[in-house]
């Protein structure tokens, strides 16, 4: 092909052009020189007017270079007068079938007569990175046909200065036109609208934009972008009425030139044509535009929370991190849906784009995919693809492999470098490794021609000896034992790298327990241990890209930890990960501030145990078969003259309720497995070491101290003595005064008794939780493609974590808790009047419970937000108080007793209940909260009732009762009111700009 027609940038000092990537960028959007190969060629032979005056040779020399330079120009004028013009959108990519002339250019070079060169106006619409292409053309002559590559063409682009105008809300009306949707419209929900973003200097950016209702009580709400699948919201979770808050709630789009032919526009907004396809001559601007479906599921609890919705944007892009809100620009939905509501694929979050902004992507020296191979396992990981945006843009590129035996892995890139036009061509160079890990060698094979400067690494991988190491916190050994060590590969070709992928635990194998334990527990939290990961560094450099390569390989250890108490092994043992095939805890008790393990059998042991249960369990069928005829026998002539015998007490078990000092001896025996996991295959069991020999112990000490010193508050130990004694003093002085006097004697019981009872709910606690590098599905997140985390899933139930029941005698708290005696005695004579003959005549209690629990389930990778954590908690307090008010009066007439008797009830009572959600999505950690009121309960209880009773004299002198009237009627109800939940929108614990 013809270079004669390759076009030539001329810039400014304020344009830079990449001849290597064939791209002329402009800070904004100006006039820009260009011109072809061949006129430039001739320009420069162009004579100077310098010093053409300065003799007559100097003046005929420059006529005579001038006519050759003029009869040059006007042949090249002529040879190119029908030469066309490509100046169009790039979009992405460059068609060499598409490329037309633009009308807007003079065919030919004519315009470069004077000055060599042709000015463009590059257009303020266009400002932001997105590209348009010039390229000369003839396509009747085969050497100069349109090719659509750097350097025949070049690409243009001003970046200009971001900015989000304002925004838009449009329909369309019944002749089916886009118009702005008229102020005082109401919406309703089903209907189809759009949202029109106008915006500056960023043409071919994306921006994403944030759906939002005007809350005018609560801080506004997030309205997702919910998609759907034949109607069905995804998000939407079996047994569900509404879907929760999606993880990504965001619309994102692309800005592009769009042609608005006949629309209303933002004045503001930079517009122009486009002089090229089929879109020549119609107004373009720059914009966004964001087809929505008001979703009928905005009114849930978990968004809105309304069925009135004030519509407005939030939008933000990346290149500003600037986040405009339009709360001026609204649009108000009410009302029920559409009838008939069909919603097929709901909205859609993100759209792909369809301007490109890097050039480097139409580079021909390039490289489009590098892909990992594993030797372990099938197929591969697309680490790297030039399709994908952000990947093309980064920098370095991070390759993790988990791996404890030794495998192979090999790092494909696919690098087409043949049509270099670059002057410096680096082919068969592309791929150079910098760094290897100690104990591995580099192998260069031949097709490998770049010089490899490997790094000297100067700290050892492991430690082939183990002594004086103290890593558990309270275990020292001076135990030495060599382990051994793998050596490792690294082959580089021209495009290929090629690694043995292992790695060395320092863990011995046999021997002292306590050193296997301390080296094991190295890797215990394992973003710890992160210096001992080999590390392989390389670079690759093509025209289009260049990036480092960080390849890192991370130890296979796998950990479990289970720990519980009063729940029952079979709960503790769903808790353990599969590759535990064991699925075993051990059973401790806290004794002397520390764990002991209970004694266990031996499994020789446990065989000879179970064959003598088999033997007896066999004789004793035998014998019970004999005995049977004969109990049945005695056992109906015991009926006969003993009666039906008593049933034998059920088996005991742990009670469910009591007293705190019972839950202080049920926590002293819990059940624990702590193992780990390395290659695969080889498990290591840590949990006596750990329960016995390291801090664990120190740990639970501090939480059993803490509930045993609440027990002993509980039971009134801590209580003041001064006081208690002061009180405790009158009262016994008074009840001994006044030992014969009934009244007193019916109150000796409750004065003496405690002023408050307390009971608890003893917790049933469990908690799991196992943890590992795991390599991130490259599927589900393309940006980290053959990269590993540390995933985790935990698991903690305690339910319930607390449950309390107080009751507060009131009257006896007064009696027997107040500090001066005469005020105690002045109580008690006062209670002692009002009760008249029935000392429970009055009752006065107060009473507090609640329960508050917990319920924990929440796994990930630390690498990416795929996080399904769900950290639950429900308190639930109620409080009351009773009150009996029973008055008895007894009147003897001769030989009538009168008694009248009234009695009054009422208890009251209140239930206020909180539950709180700690979450996290996309947005960040958030915090949903919900209070749950139980209402006003009212009881109430009225009785009445009289008789009148003749009392007569028998012979034997006793006295024989016989009721001549009586009569009672009694009353009782209850009532609840205004129970309800309230359910707040999430709390996010983010800043944002409004």
């Amino acid at each position: 092909m013809s270079k004669e027609i390759n076009i030539v940038a001329k810039p400014t000092k304020d344009q830079v052009f990449n001849a290597g990537l064939g791209v002329l960028e402009l800070k904004k959007a100006e006039s820009f020189n260009y011109t072809i190969q061949k006129m430039d060629d001739v320009e420069k032979t162009k004579p100077s007017r310098t010093n053409m005056h300065a003799s007559t040779v100097a003046f005929n020399k420059y006529n005579s270079e001038l006519k050759k330079f003029e009869e040059m120009q006007t042949k090249l004028l002529e040879d190119y007068k029908d030469l066309n013009w490509a100046w169009q959108l790039v979009n992405n990519g460059v068609d060499a079938k598409q490329i037309t002339h633009n009308e807007s250019f003079t065919k030919g070079i004519a315009k470069m007569k004077i000055s060599g060169s042709q000015a463009i106006l590059f257009p303020e619409f266009l400002e932001g990175g997105g590209m348009v292409w010039l390229e000369a053309f003839d396509n009747t002559k085969f050497i100069n046909a349109a090719l659509g590559k750097s350097p025949r063409g070049i690409f243009i682009r001003a970046m200009g200065t971001p900015k989000i105008i304002g925004v838009q809300w449009k329909y369309t009306d019944t002749n089916g036109k886009t118009v702005d949707i008229p102020k005082d419209t109401i919406l309703r929900f089903g209907q189809k609208i759009q949202l029109h973003i106008y915006t500056k200097g960023l043409y071919g950016q994306e921006i994403d934009i944030q759906l939002m209702n005007k809350n005018m009580v609560y801080s506004d709400n997030k309205l997702p972008a919910l998609k759907r699948e034949n109607g069905v919201s995804v998000d939407l979770k079996p047994g569900q009425l509404e879907p929760d808050m999606p993880k990504n709630t965001y619309f994102r789009r692309e800005v592009v030139a769009a042609v608005v032919d006949g629309e209303t526009i933002l004045s503001s907004s930079p517009q122009g044509k486009l002089k090229t396809g089929k879109e020549s001559g119609k107004t373009s601007v720059q914009k966004a535009v964001v087809n929505i479906i008001l979703d009928p599921f905005w009114t849930g609890s978990a968004f809105a929370n309304s069925q009135e919705i004030t519509l407005y944007a939030k939008i933000k892009h990346d290149k500003t991190e600037e986040l405009v809100s339009f709360k001026c620009d609204v649009v108000q939905i009410k009302g029920q849906a559409i009838p008939d509501l069909n919603i097929e694929s709901g909205n859609n979050p993100l759209m792909s784009g369809s301007v490109e902004t890097n050039v480097a992507a139409f580079q021909h020296c390039r490289y489009d995919k590098i892909e990992l191979k594993k030797q372990s396992s099938k197929g591969s990981t697309i680490v790297f693809d030039s399709k994908d945006t952000v990947q093309r843009t980064k920098k370095s590129l991070d390759v993790e492999i988990v791996a404890g035996k030794k495998g192979t892995c090999i790092l494909d890139f696919d690098i087409k470098s043949v049509e270099c036009n670059l002057k410096s061509k680096h082919t068969t160079k592309e791929i150079t490794v910098t760094a290897i890990p100690k104990d591995f060698e580099l192998k260069v094979e031949p097709s490998s021609k770049a010089e490899h400067k490997v790094e000297e690494k100067k700290s050892e991988l492991v430690k082939t000896e183990s002594k004086s190491t103290t890593t558990s916190g309270m275990i020292k050994t001076n135990q030495k034992e060599d382990v051994p060590i793998e050596k490792g590969l690294v082959t580089v070709r021209q495009n290929q790298i090629e690694f043995d992928a292992f790695y060395n635990y320092d863990i011995p194998k046999d021997g002292n327990s306590i050193l296997m334990f301390i080296k094991t527990m190295q890797y215990f939290w394992l973003p710890n241990s992160l210096g001992k990961t080999l590390k392989i560094k390389a670079n690759i450099q093509t025209c289009a890209f260049k990036q480092d390569v960080n390849i890192a390989i991370y130890p296979d250890i796998k950990w479990s930890l289970i720990f519980g108490f009063n729940v029952s092994k079979d709960q503790l043992t769903a808790l353990i990960p599969s590759w535990d095939q064991e699925k075993t805890v051990s059973a401790f008790e806290w004794k002397d501030n520390k764990f002991k393990k209970k004694d266990n059998e031996t499994p020789d042991q446990e065989a000879e145990r179970i064959k003598k249960q088999d033997i007896y369990k066999k004789d004793k069928e035998s014998q019970d078969k004999i005995n049977s005829k004969i109990n049945n026998k005695m056992l109906d002539v015991f009926k006969t003259h003993q009666g039906t015998p008593k049933p034998k007490d059920a088996a005991k078990t742990t009670p469910t309720k009591g007293k705190i000092s019972t839950l202080v001896e049920i926590m002293k025996n819990v059940n624990i497995s702590l193992k780990a996991q390395i290659y695969e295959d080889r498990n290591i069991e840590l949990t006596k070491d750990f329960a016995e020999k390291s801090q664990a112990s120190e740990f639970y000490k501090d939480i059993y101290d803490k509930l045993r010193w609440a027990a002993d508050m509980m039971d009134g130990k801590l209580d003041n003595p001064k006081n208690k004694g002061e009180g405790d003093n009158a009262i016994n002085e008074y009840l001994k005064e006044n030992e014969l006097n009934l009244r007193v004697k019916h109150l000796t019981e409750a004065l003496t008794r405690k002023p408050q009872e307390v009971e608890i709910v003893y917790p049933k606690f469990s908690l799991g939780g196992s943890w590992q590098y795991e390599t991130v599905d490259g599927k589900k997140h393309a940006q980290l493609a053959g990269r590993s985390g540390l995933a985790y899933n935990v698991a903690f139930a305690a339910k319930p974590l607390i449950g309390l029941e107080i009751k507060w005698h009131i009257l006896d708290l007064l009696c027997r808790r107040h500090p001066i005696a005469y005020a105690v005695l002045a109580a008690v004579k006062t209670l002692l009047a009002a009760l008249g003959d029935n000392p429970d005549g009055i009752k006065v209690d107060m009473w507090v419970k609640g329960e508050i629990n917990a319920d924990v389930k929440f796994e990930g990778n630390f690498l990416h937000s795929d996080k399904k954590l769900a950290f639950k908690g429900e308190s639930h307090i109620t409080a009351g108080i009773d009150i009996t008010i029973k008055i008895v009066g007894k009147i003897v007439m001769g030989t009538y007793d009168a008694i009248a008797e009234v009695g009054v009830g009422g208890k009251g009572e209140v239930g206020l209940g909180q539950e709180g959600t700690l979450g996290v999505d996309n947005e960040g950690w958030f915090v949903q909260t919900s209070l749950i009121f139980d209402g006003i309960k009212l009881s109430f209880e009225v009785f009445a009732g009289g008789k009148i009773t003749r009392n007569r004299m028998k012979e034997d002198g006793t006295v024989e009762s016989s009721d001549v009237v009586k009569k009672e009627s009694k009353i009782e109800g209850e009532i609840t009111l205004l129970a309800h939940t309230f359910k707040s929108p999430p709390f996010y614990f983010k800043k944002t700009t409004t």
